[in-house]
């Protein structure tokens, strides 16, 4: 019985893949970032919190993102994370190279697995494959759905080309080959979708269309099948992008940068960045395919009709690259690195075939002798690269110029970065509003946020305009720091800041960046906001003077919003509230418990709601003081409060089953009133508590009717067992005698008073004489 070759259990390929795989996991992290994989990563984290899919990101390189957004990049395993999902995903790479390398090497009887295997070994020893395969970007996820379309697209061929129908009805159904076309075209739209550039891969399908059994129907047909799931794919996807964030490609600019992409040409500008790209390409091949792999799949290519067919995406589809690229770095050419495998392979069993057909004529262990030394005089270079890139992971003094200032950012400082955009998005999210980062001066703009208001921190006048806009909208602002050597002034853009964290590197423990949050503003910019949310006061001079002259004494006043002070200054004792945007209440609260005064107050208001809109100032001060009068003049609102109180007096009066009265305060001269109250249940009703001021002859003198509160606390909002203190004053100057007041609540609806459990319809609750 004769024994199979060893290969013909694909046991090689399957060790090759293997020690691909693990040969590319090493030392992963040790890579310093690429410059677009901190981006992808942060447009990954932003698919991860809700953002839009296509939102992510304007260029189209969606689906790169969205693959990244399946590892859940978060967290300093980030870096590994990221990189392995490429080297698994690169495999199919790897694996297509035994595909194609057996097909171009279908007419060598007997040479046709052993070509499938080395373009496998070629593949996992090219420099250019081992470095590319390591690294987030999109460029290796499209070339392996590049490659395979182009497996799928072979597949799809007729092996034998011996059908050549007069028509396309007359074809019989290729129900295989159908599918093969099937997915090669949506192995091409992903490969557009990773990747603009994909589009290249767009003319293979009618490549093949013509090199191969042109007059086969069924390659006619599974050309346009190809092309119909392209392009049907592509529309539907690109439709679904446009509606979501506009044009899905955002400007030429953002991907390309020859003057021929701003619509600008220069024969001579142009002939030179095309000589310069031809430079590049040649540096790159020297640094990442080695010349004698390049050399041997340039010998390949022009074997037949197949190797000629695989001579495009190998050499020709980088073409455009050369004639329109502003820099031609070598990540533009990883989709050649399939087929320049299969070449390789292929140009090096038919060199050495041709050598041995005039050297050694036929001896089998010859030619596997000559097979052998030539694997190893060609792999050599490519071994040593690899080598290298392995053994010093940082590739500093292993790049070329051009390539090297992209890997400039170290990971520990692109996590700590993208750190702040994972604290912030909930923020945005829970808010709805949009979050703006102000950046000292780094390279590291882009990592911060793309779904934000972004720009470097700079003191123009036109930069503070634009911040007062974000103030006004009550948009969130911060400033990232990067540290130790961009210091932030004390009041940038007179800006009240607050260092919410510091961002570590995450595995030296160095601080990286403070970020600030904005919490309000300096007395200057509080003047300019208050002016343009509630007006010029010099508009309501004549308020403000009335207003002054209502004001008696020596007394200290209040104002909101600040800018008020500037009118009333010289007539009376002026003291802003809150004199910062926005109002922090918590620090408001502190500074006017220390003003406090001792007797009388009195606060101006100015269309507070805008600034105060639930009205925290004026609840704080019925909290603590008593209000005795208020007076509209115009727009402005004068009250007037009286400080200070007596011990309570406690009683136990219930009314109805609405309230119980536990206990009473009263000071005379002024008056001043504080009355407890504990709420028995709720209540549908909207109640009055009045306070009546009787007479010796019981003659009513005085009155007040009013929301517990001052309409802060309705009785219909208030809960079982709540306690609500009312306090309230009476400005009215009582002449000598006894008075009596008297306390009840009714439902001014009705006016139908609540009863106590006496049958009162109002208890007595002091009695005072004025000498």
């Amino acid at each position: 019985m004769r024994r199979s070759p060893f290969w013909h259990f694909h046991i090689p390929e399957y060790l090759l893949l293997l020690a691909i795989l693990f040969s590319r996991l090493q030392n992963l992290t040790a890579m310093p970032l690429f410059w677009d994989e901190g981006y992808h990563v942060n447009n990954a984290r932003q698919i991860m919190s809700g953002e839009s899919y296509f939102g992510a990101m304007s260029v189209a390189r969606w689906f790169n993102t969205a693959l990244l957004a399946l590892f859940q990049p978060l967290g300093v395993e980030t870096p590994w994370l990221i990189r392995a999902s490429t080297v698994i995903f690169t495999l199919i790479s790897a694996a297509s190279c035994v595909f194609i390398g057996r097909w171009v090497a279908r007419d060598l009887s007997g040479f046709k697995n052993l070509t499938g295997l080395l373009a496998l070994f070629f593949y996992g020893i090219m420099p250019f494959a081992f470095f590319y395969d390591r690294q987030a970007l999109s460029d290796p996820i499209m070339a392996m759905f590049g490659s395979l379309g182009i497996v799928f697209l072979i597949r799809s061929l007729n092996p034998s080309g011996l059908i050549h129908s007069a028509s396309l009805r007359d074809a019989p159904r290729d129900p295989k080959g159908l599918l093969n076309s099937f997915i090669s075209g949506i192995s091409f739209a992903l490969a557009v979708l990773t990747k603009f550039a994909g589009i290249l891969y767009a003319p293979l399908p009618l490549l093949a269309a013509i090199l191969f059994y042109k007059k086969d129907r069924n390659t006619i047909r599974n050309t346009l099948l190809s092309y119909f799931v392209f392009a049907i794919l592509l529309v539907v996807v690109l439709a679904f992008a446009s509606r979501e964030i506009g044009s899905p490609f955002g400007n030429a600019s953002d991907w390309c940068h020859s003057p021929q992409c701003q619509g600008q040409f220069n024969f001579s500008q142009s002939a030179q960045l095309v000589l310069n790209n031809i430079r590049l390409y040649f540096e790159s091949v020297q640094y990442f395919y080695t010349y004698p792999l390049w050399l041997l799949a340039f010998i390949g290519a022009f074997a037949n009709r197949k190797t000629f067919f695989l001579s495009f995406p190998a050499f020709l589809l980088g073409v455009p690259y050369i004639l329109i690229a502003d820099l031609f770095p070598p990540r533009y050419l990883t989709f050649t690195l399939v087929p320049i495998s299969a070449l390789a392979s292929l140009g090096l069993i038919r060199l050495t075939g041709w050598i041995a057909l005039r050297a050694i004529k036929e001896s089998i262990k010859a030619r596997s002798f000559l097979n052998g030394v030539a694997v190893t005089v060609v792999a050599a270079p490519a071994l040593w690269g690899t080598f290298q890139l392995v053994r010093f992971p940082s590739l500093a003094d292993h790049l070329p110029p051009f390539e090297r200032y992209q890997y400039s950012i170290g990971w520990g400082g692109t996590l700590a970065r993208l750190n702040i955009v994972n604290d912030l998005l909930p923020e945005q999210r829970a808010t709805g509003k949009t979050i703006h980062i102000l950046v000292t001066p780094s390279r590291n703009l882009p990592f911060y946020a793309s779904w934000n208001e972004m720009d470097l921190y700079d003191e123009s006048s036109s930069q503070q305009g634009k911040v007062m806009a974000w103030m006004l909208n009550g948009d969130p602002i911060y400033f990232a720091q990067d540290l130790p050597i961009y210091p932030l002034p004390q009041n940038p853009h007179g800006l009240i800041i607050e260092r919410v964290k510091t961002y570590a590197d995450p595995y030296e423990g160095k601080p990286l960046v403070d970020l600030w949050r904005v919490t309000g503003t300096t007395d200057e910019v509080t003047q300019r906001l208050s002016r343009v949310i509630f007006g010029d006061p010099q508009g309501l001079a004549t308020e403000f003077e009335a207003a002054s002259l209502w004001i008696t004494g020596e007394l200290p006043v209040w104002v909101y919003p600040p800018h008020q002070a500037s009118m009333l200054r010289g007539r009376v004792n002026v003291y802003p509230i809150a004199n910062s945007y926005p109002v922090n209440f918590d620090h408001v609260e502190s500074q006017l418990t220390q003003r406090l005064p001792q007797n009388d107050l009195w606060v101006i208001l100015w269309n507070e709601t805008k600034g105060d809109p639930t009205r925290r100032v004026e609840r704080w001060l019925d909290q603590k003081l008593f209000l005795a009068e208020e007076k509209w003049f115009g727009a402005l609102r004068v009250l007037h409060y009286y400080a200070g109180a007596s011990s309570p007096k406690p009683l136990s009066v219930v009314f109805g089953d609405v309230a119980k009265l536990e206990s009473v305060s009263i000071s005379p001269s002024p008056s001043r009133v504080e009355l407890r109250w504990r709420a028995l249940n709720t209540t549908q009703t909207s109640y009055k508590i009045f306070v009546h001021v009787l007479d010796a002859q019981g003659q009513l003198v005085a009155q007040r009717d009013t929301i517990p509160q001052n309409g802060f606390a309705p009785t219909d909002t208030w809960k079982r067992d709540q306690l609500i203190v009312d306090r309230f004053a009476m400005s009215q100057t009582f002449p000598s005698g006894t008075y009596t007041i008297k306390v009840g609540l009714y439902d001014p609806l009705t006016n139908e008073r609540v009863l106590t459990s006496d049958n009162f319809d109002s208890i007595e609750v002091s009695r005072f004489t004025i000498p």
